[in-house]
């Protein structure tokens, strides 16, 4: 994913800001990513009744939250982002 900056990051210091909240959404982003590939493996094997049910709710209730959780604090900084005009 490529992110361009407009006015604000015309100077270093909006510059580094800029990069500093990209930095902060990719990796955000990245630990969904990884999250929800954990959480499909986890799916899979209960499909494949290689583990219970309760061991896979207790691991998709954790990821729900933990996702609600990234999920607030990525919409947050695209905001930030977008009112620095880093977006």
């Amino acid at each position: 994913m490529l992110f361009a900056c407009s006015c604000s990051c015309a100077d270093e210091e909006g510059s580094v800001a800029c990069r500093e909240y990209i930095a902060r959404i990719l990796a955000i982003q990245d630990e969904r990513q990884a999250r929800g590939d954990e959480l499909n493996e986890v799916l899979q094997r209960y499909e494949n009744d290689e583990i219970e049910r309760e061991p896979m709710l207790a691991q998709s209730h954790a990821w729900q939250a933990r996702e609600n959780e990234l999920r607030t604090k990525v919409s947050d900084l695209y905001h930030q982002a977008r009112l620095k005009d880093c977006l």
